[in-house]
């Protein structure tokens, strides 16, 4: 007989890839010389299939599941392995209620179009200093034949984590109670699970797989942590802006076009690696 498995209330992000086509400066997990920990690192791992493997394998043998699973990077489309990936998380559908790939939409090949189909959702991040592409792909109508849900970002401001505005009384409290990460952000990794995505990067105050109870308590704490003495909320935020603008732009026009030849010609022209563009 089937074990019941323990629900872990919130939103959990396996992030995958530490490669993306867009360079955030910023960003919180991927800032390219940018402001988030002001040495411009990328802060997250590359995963591959047996490392994913190796994080679900936790869930089953601890028989813990969560509210919804959420795939991301970097940019996941860009994956190699991703319709592995993909495929081994529908084998392991019991380890979650709702699978959910974020992505910024500009790889919509016909390949990954395909992919898309076994989640439950999609977030697609728009970039409004950049481009906003949503009537491209409404126009395009290259979701309506994917049962799936979509839901849109719009990323016009990054935060500027732990800098806090003059005219505001902060504590760990008001922090924590804020804070949308602590339910909305919650962090997989082969070491353990993280509150949310400034403790992965940093790695700390996390717990690791040893036991289901540790993991359950850590997921449904409702007091703050140590770092939410110092990561403000509201924090200050700035405009999104790009460390390399020519190359973020020249990704930004072929993702348009990805959508508009898998749409025109019902076929996949354009290979889903070559917006990786690393030039200036």
């Amino acid at each position: 007989m089937k074990r019941k498995r323990k629900l872990l209330k919130g939103s959990y992000d396996l992030y995958i890839t530490n490669a993306c086509n867009l360079h955030c400066t910023g960003c919180s997990v991927l800032d390219y010389g940018g402001d988030y920990d002001k040495k411009g690192k990328i802060t997250i791992p590359y995963l591959k299939l047996e490392d994913v493997k190796d994080i679900i394998e936790n869930f089953n043998r601890l028989d813990l599941c969560v509210e919804e699973l959420k795939v991301l990077g970097g940019e996941p489309t860009t994956h190699k392995e991703l319709r592995e990936i993909t495929e081994y998380l529908v084998e392991n559908k019991d380890c979650y209620t709702k699978l959910t790939l974020v992505t910024n939409g500009l790889n919509f090949s016909k390949n990954i179009l395909e992919i898309l189909k076994s989640y439950d959702k999609v977030v697609i991040s728009v970039y409004p200093e950049l481009g906003d592409f949503r009537n491209n792909i409404n126009n395009s109508g290259i979701l309506k034949n994917i049962d799936i849900e979509v839901e849109y970002w719009s990323q016009n401001v990054f935060y500027r984590f732990g800098e806090k505005f003059e005219d505001v009384e902060y504590d760990e409290w008001t922090n924590w109670n804020n804070c949308y990460q602590k339910t909305n952000c919650l962090s997989l990794s082969k070491e353990g699970l993280y509150r949310c995505t400034i403790l992965m990067n940093e790695r700390s105050e996390g717990v690791d797989w040893s036991n289901s109870d540790d993991i359950i308590n850590y997921a449904h704490r409702d007091e703050p942590l140590n770092r939410c003495k110092t990561c403000y909320w509201p924090a200050k935020t700035d405009l999104w802006s790009s460390n390399k603008w020519k190359t973020d732009l020249r990704n930004f026009d072929k993702g348009v076009q990805i959508i508009e030849t898998v749409n025109i010609h019902e076929k996949d022209n354009i290979d889903n690696t070559t917006i990786l563009d690393r030039s200036d």
